[in-house]
């Protein structure tokens, strides 16, 4: 039997979360069906489609836009969707509510963030948790906020998040990589993937960067892919440490792998972190990490040793790992070969498998039908 699963985001930009969404709608097993609601156009639509998958446009004005409710319960009902999948608070009221509407027998979150939400909306979590069947936690920090919202423990599930490893085993040649950046083949290259958010710490990349610069013996470059809110500041920042032509400000670059293959040390200096799937990259390929020591990216490393951890905002402890790989190629070659271990344990088909027996496990306990609740009237 066909199972029907509809994943639901307001916005599919180039985040994290919309990749990991695609990612694991775009590697179910055969049985299921992924279908997209979205409330705004974004990018991801054009790829999801491209994959040929059926993508619906629902407005989404706000968490209890009944209108959107209704119209998400309409679509449940007509597409014959058995399980609905959200990841922002906004998707997650709506979808649950719609799914109780249109008699869905099993509604998911996941839940990206480390940082915990304002009271206000602990409290409405607390309460939307009864209609919702299980919450995913990217890592066992993540499941502890939750939990500490009062979210209760038996509807709570860890899933680490997983990358395509295949697609780093051959991150192409380290000087072609770098000639398409404009980087020379005796330079210290630095670098990180994300969005330019004050929570991802670019501005204590700087900062160490800026420190290293002046102890260094060779010229030092700084490669940042990505974009966000932050990036003219960042920019800015730069510009005042006389950082300027030395950092690379590449916007969003969709060949990851080249990226990281232009580089000799990727950093991820995160003020705080779920489970990043950059990080994860970089371990796949085999690039030596440096990573601050907070939430997901600790689980991530454990005792493997296949990272330098260094305090969250201490530009002063970055700076000083960045000059210590910089001096000891030896190390970072042991670095680049641990990181490829340790990143087998993040596999997307282990991360889709759990998943879908997660999926399948709730729809066994809830005996796979729908409540009853009648056709929906029309508009």
């Amino acid at each position: 039997m066909t199972i029907n699963t509809l994943y639901l985001l307001y916005y599919p930009g180039r985040g994290g979360t919309e990749e990991y969404v695609y990612s694991l709608a775009t590697s179910l097993p055969g049985d299921f069906r992924p279908l997209l609601a979205y409330g705004r156009p974004g990018p991801l639509v054009e790829r999801w489609r491209q994959a040929g998958l059926a993508a619906f446009h629902v407005p989404m004005r706000h968490p209890l836009d009944p209108l959107a409710v209704y119209r998400l319960a309409r679509l449940m009902a007509r597409e014959g969707v058995r399980v609905t999948h959200s990841n922002f608070l906004r998707e997650n009221f709506l979808g649950a509510l719609a799914s109780r509407l249109a008699g869905v027998p099993v509604v998911v979150n996941t839940v990206h963030m480390l940082e915990p939400p304002p009271p206000p909306v602990a409290l409405a979590n607390r309460v939307m948790s009864r209609l919702w069947d299980g919450v995913i936690a990217v890592s066992e920090a993540v499941a502890r906020q939750v939990l500490a919202q009062g979210l209760p423990a038996e509807k709570v599930r860890v899933i680490l998040n997983g990358v395509r490893l295949e697609r780093f085993e051959v991150g192409g040649s380290r000087q072609q990589a770098r000639e398409g950046f404009g980087l020379g083949g005796n330079e210290l290259v630095i670098g990180s993937v994300g969005r330019l958010a004050p929570e991802k710490g670019f501005d204590v990349l700087l900062e160490a960067a800026a420190v290293a610069a002046s102890r260094l013996h060779r010229p030092l470059r700084v490669l940042i892919a990505g974009d966000g809110p932050c990036r003219a500041q960042l920019e800015e920042q730069a510009r005042r440490l006389r950082l300027g032509p030395k950092v690379l400000f590449v916007g969003h670059y969709q060949d990851i792998p080249r990226a990281l293959a232009a580089l000799d040390l990727f950093v991820l200096p995160s003020r705080h972190e779920a489970c990043s799937l950059a990080l994860l990259e970089a371990l796949a390929a085999g690039v030596p990490v440096i990573a601050s020591r907070t939430g997901g990216n600790a689980e991530v490393i454990g005792d493997s040793g296949a990272a330098l951890l260094v305090a969250p905002g201490r530009a002063d402890e970055l700076a000083d790992a960045i000059c210590l790989l910089a001096a000891d190629p030896e190390l970072r070659q042991r670095l680049g070969r641990l990181g490829r271990e340790r990143a087998l344990n993040f596999s997307l088909e282990r991360m889709v498998r759990e998943t879908a027996q997660l999926y399948l496990e709730l729809l066994e306990r809830k005996g796979g039908h729908p409540q009853r609740g009648g056709p929906l009237p029309r508009a």
